[in-house]
């Protein structure tokens, strides 16, 4: 593997002596537990209850698999697993190998797990037992072998991992060779956590409720590894039917979670159409992915007695920026709050990379002991990301007022559908060799729930179903497939050919009547 790291070495001894960095790692996290209190419930999920104590003991038996492979230091293992206690277990028997592991949607089609598979060159996966082309060869995790999960002393302690070393790549998006990498240390990943637990009271007490999905930070990092920093019991609610998800919520006792918007409104909508029906004993719940409604604020707290906490972060960054409890509601409607503890934040000018003077746009940039270690196997992309000085270009535009962030706009033409972060390139590669399509560009239409959908702008003879049909059978995962198909005559661009994805944008709104 290509390790393109961007952490500075002078900066170690600064971040551990400010104990940013420790040496906790993700499998030590858990033995800790295991040591302290066996008994505490580690996952509620899929109709299994897991102590930490088995929870240690899986990881040790999984990683017992990997190490009998000969899979070692710096191997990739692919992790496709949906939201449960089999992906912690996987990943962290990765890490407790000292191998790295990268997760994908349960979701993805054949042609995005290949494209990942050949880039990192994986010795190892953990997911159904498909019959593809892609998986021939690699070592298959069983973890659908009942021993596995056999109640427990561990069969011995694996390797000490290092927490400076890679652990995961996180890819961003994507089924081609453009999709970005993003490579983070056990020490750049659980920096952002430990500010979060010095500025709130999470215990083993509290009850996470995992509903993103953990293949993106907001579900692995600010869902799961949170509560886990916490010694708290993760449980996986899932997303999709707001009534069930209600349900798991109130009978499991979930205290905290993180929720985008869309799912927040969803859920406030169906509570608040059957009144009493849940007895909710949420105290925290962290909101981010897009921007927040204000309706959405004031529900958490004034109906579900919950305190907001209005995050912005980046899987590149991890936290950046959250309100805290207390902030009064024109905090949390109108920004994303202050800076993480130990993550330094500027807004410099996008075009000079100058600071810019307090209320005024610019590009945000961070550093700090939260800042990954760069792109996998993309120089280009990795030297592109930061600034000359050091810092991370985070690609959005934002403001300072008062000391809080406020986000302005992006200089990233991404698409922000439900929480999930879509790059437009990657969904009209997908589309481009679709029979009837002879020019496509991708771009968002504003969406009430959603926020964003996807729109495909195509100049050719084509319909919705047959994109999506053409997709599905080209193995591209749902989270590719678009919205909405609309019919142009030419797609506008500039004297170079560029197209101008703003005037498409516009026109695509007007047209579809969804104008922002």
């Amino acid at each position: 593997m290509n390790y393109l790291l961007r952490q500075p070495w002078r900066d170690t001894r600064r971040f551990y002596d400010s104990r940013a960095w420790t040496a906790d790692t993700i499998p030590g996290l858990i033995r800790s537990h295991a040591a302290e209190a066996p008994d505490q419930i580690a996952t509620v999920g899929s109709g299994r209850s897991l102590t930490y104590a088995s929870l240690a003991a899986a990881m040790e038996r999984a990683a017992g698999q990997l190490a009998a492979a000969g899979v070692d230091r710096g191997d990739a293992v692919l992790i496709r697993l949906p939201d449960s206690a089999e992906f912690v277990v996987a990943s962290a028997a990765a890490h407790a190998v000292g191998a790295v592991a990268i997760p994908v949607a349960a979701s993805s089609g054949e042609l995005e797990v290949a494209t990942v598979v050949e880039r990192v060159r994986a010795r190892a996966y953990a997911g159904p037992p498909e019959a593809w082309s892609c998986l021939a060869g690699l070592r298959r995790l069983e973890l659908d072998d009942a021993s596995v999960w056999v109640p427990g002393a561990p069969p011995g302690t694996s390797h000490v991992p290092d927490p400076d070393a890679l652990m995961e790549v996180m890819f961003t998006s994507g089924t081609t060779g453009r999709a970005k990498g993003v490579m983070n240390s056990a020490n750049t990943k659980l920096a952002g956590l430990r500010g979060f637990r010095r500025a709130f009271d999470l215990s083993a007490t509290d009850i996470m409720g995992v509903v993103a999905p953990m293949h993106h930070n907001a579900g692995w990092g600010y869902s799961y590894l949170l509560g886990l920093y916490a010694g708290g019991t993760a449980v996986f609610v899932g997303r999709g039917d707001p009534e069930r998800m209600l349900d798991t919520m109130a009978r499991t006792g979930v205290t905290a979670t993180f929720l985008v918007p869309t799912h927040a409104r969803d859920l406030l909508a169906t509570w608040r159409a059957q009144p009493g029906r849940w007895d909710l004993a949420l105290r925290y719940i962290l909101v981010g992915g897009s921007t927040v409604p204000g309706e959405v604020v004031t529900g958490i707290r004034d109906e579900w007695g919950a305190e907001p906490i209005v995050c912005y972060g980046m899987t590149e960054g991890q936290s950046v920026c959250f309100t805290r409890a207390g902030d009064p509601v024109k905090v949390l409607t109108e920004s994303v709050g202050r800076p993480c503890p130990g993550v330094d934040l500027a807004v410099r000018s996008a075009r000079t990379g100058d600071p810019v003077g307090e209320g005024c746009a610019g590009e945000i940039v961070i550093s700090g002991p939260t800042v990954c270690l760069g792109y996998y196997d993309d120089q280009a992309a990795t030297s592109a990301a930061f600034t000359k000085d050091g810092w991370l270009r985070s690609g959005d535009l934002g403001r300072l007022v008062d000391g809080n962030l406020r986000i302005v706009g992006r200089l990233k033409e991404v698409i922000l559908r439900g929480g999930a972060t879509i790059v437009p390139q990657d969904v009209e590669l997908a589309i481009a060799g679709c029979p009837g399509v002879e020019q496509v560009s991708v771009c968002a239409l504003p969406d009430e729930r959603l926020g964003e959908l996807i729109c495909a702008c195509v100049v050719g003879d084509v319909t919705l179903h047959a994109v999506q049909e053409h997709l599905r059978a080209q193995g591209i995962g749902r989270g590719l497939w678009p919205d909405a198909v609309l019919l142009f005559d030419d797609i506008p661009k500039t004297s170079l050919g560029k197209v101008r994805r703003a005037a498409l944008a516009a026109a695509a709104a007007e047209r579809s009547g969804r104008s922002r």
